[in-house]
């Protein structure tokens, strides 16, 4: 997930913080033709699949 950096925030305290995999993004991001950049910097927050889960999936279904 593209996220701004909001490393201050209770959402990053519950949702993020050493509960997935960060990497900051260097400078700030432009999208397009824009002409200005964004006022906040960012980052790409990886979510990894835990070792033995279903995936989501309810018992007596077929796993993949």
């Amino acid at each position: 997930m593209l996220l701004p950096a909001r490393t201050d925030t209770k959402w990053f305290h519950e949702f993020i913080y050493q509960k997935a995999e960060v990497r900051f993004v260097r400078g700030r991001l432009k999208f397009g033709d824009s002409k200005n950049s964004a006022p906040f910097p960012s980052m790409v927050v990886i979510y990894k699949k835990k070792e033995g889960a279903d995936n989501g999936k309810s018992k007596g279904e077929e796993k993949e």
